[in-house]
């Protein structure tokens, strides 16, 4: 009896839809009018299968995908997830650059050449947290010596100074030299470097293994790949805080935007001391301006800021002004025959609760 054939795995049926589609000419395609057939096909393949679909329409199809929307892709079935998932394939690299360049315009450098872009885009996502510990409390740093975005906390559990290495890890000066620092920044404004554990102990096992008569070239070579690392390690670390003042002064203009609006949204007359002081003593505008300046990327409720402004601004006019008229010590008595609605529906009228959208 015959053995039977063998099924193609996914990798394999990847590799050859690609070689199908991509080693023909452009000439010797033909094009089918899908009016003139019920299901389109290409072939004896049918559409109805995510694995027939020739990769050259998948690519076109992805181009109106986020990075975000891709990763939703991925779990659809086991043959996009090979697609896209693959750190390999040109084809799956080209469909995560174009769509950063779209849908990203605050990550328009190119990852590093030893980065996937499915890498990349993980690394970016400054609102997931730290990716040790998944703390969201604060705005997490890049390193990008060790490819990694990280919190305080779980940085300085995880790095050494120099003074530690030469006098807890006896570590040689001519070692330190080529170990890769963590970043250019001062971290603690003591103008030392720090260096992540895991690099130190990975140049400590290849320092201990070099023959006497190589390590003079081992060091030498090193220098070189640190002097390099150090420059690429500051022009990211310089375009990331670029990035990140930029993102907070994005936000704090749209919050004054905000606050201009609510002060013309307000016709009726109204007293002198209403005010922008007035709106930056309101603890939920304390709040928000706080949390733009300390988590820029994590999403700001603007619908409900917008309410508790209104009904904040309320109680301090309430607290601060004599309402007797709509009259205070430095301002001028409005209309009598307002003198005899209640306070709230004053304020009501001074606010014109509800106008800001």
């Amino acid at each position: 009896m015959p053995n039977k054939r063998k099924p193609k795995s996914h990798v394999n049926r990847i590799r050859e839809n690609f070689l199908n589609e991509y080693t023909l000419s452009r000439r010797s395609q033909k094009f089918v009018d899908v009016k003139e057939v019920q299901t389109p096909t290409v072939g004896y393949k049918s559409f109805n299968c995510p694995e027939n679909i020739p990769l050259e329409i998948l690519t076109n199809i992805c181009t109106y995908l986020t990075p975000s929307d891709l990763k939703g892709l991925r779990l659809v079935c086991k043959f996009f997830n090979e697609v896209l998932g693959s750190p390999v394939y040109s084809i799956s690299q080209q469909i995560w650059e174009n769509s950063r360049l779209a849908y990203c315009p605050d990550q328009q450098m190119p990852p590093p050449e030893d980065m996937s872009e499915q890498a990349y885009e993980n690394i970016v996502l400054y609102e997931n947290g730290c990716q040790l510990c998944g703390n969201k409390d604060e705005t997490p740093s890049i390193f990008w010596v060790v490819k990694i975005r990280c919190c305080t906390k779980c940085l300085q559990n995880n790095i050494l100074s120099k003074e530690q290495l030469q006098i807890k890890w006896q570590v040689p000066d001519e070692l330190i030299e080529v170990i890769e620092p963590v970043t250019q920044r001062d971290l603690y404004e003591d103008g030392l470097s720090y260096y992540w554990k895991s690099q130190v102990a990975l140049k400590i096992n290849q320092y201990i293994r070099l023959f006497p008569t190589k390590k003079e070239t081992w060091l030498q070579h090193e220098k070189t790949r640190i002097h390099k690392i150090k420059q690429e390690t500051f022009r990211r670390e310089q375009f990331d805080d670029h990035q990140i003042q930029h993102k907070i002064n994005s936000l704090k203009s749209h919050l004054e935007s905000l606050v201009t609006e609510f002060f013309k949204s307000i016709t009726s007359p109204q007293p002198r001391g209403l005010r922008k002081q007035a709106v930056q003593s309101c603890p939920c505008y304390k709040k928000l301006l706080s949390d733009i300046e300390s988590l820029p990327f994590i999403p700001k409720e603007w619908g409900s800021f917008k309410v508790k402004l209104e009904l904040e601004i309320k109680e301090n006019l309430k607290k601060h002004y004599n309402f007797n008229g709509y009259t205070s010590s430095n301002d001028s008595t409005i209309a009598d025959d307002e003198d005899h609605q209640s306070l709230d529906d004053r304020c009501a009228n001074v606010l014109h609760l509800g106008v800001i959208t």
